[in-house]
């Protein structure tokens, strides 16, 4: 069950941008995540500050 989400929005139409970000209360959740019946394929969200750093979005 997601604890937090959020749709990212265009600033000026408010139209949804395609993506957001939902935060899992476990890892098993992640793995098993669906959306509208459909496989998602998590990714980690990293902090800006980390991802100057060479492969930061494999951690």
């Amino acid at each position: 069950m997601p604890t937090d989400r959020v749709v990212m929005r265009d600033p000026n139409t408010k139209h949804s941008r395609g993506f957001g970000f939902v935060m899992q209360a476990t890892v098993e959740e992640v793995d098993t995540a669906m959306v509208g019946g459909r496989v998602v394929e998590p990714k980690r969200a990293v902090p800006r500050e980390d991802s100057q750093r060479p492969c930061a979005h494999l951690l």
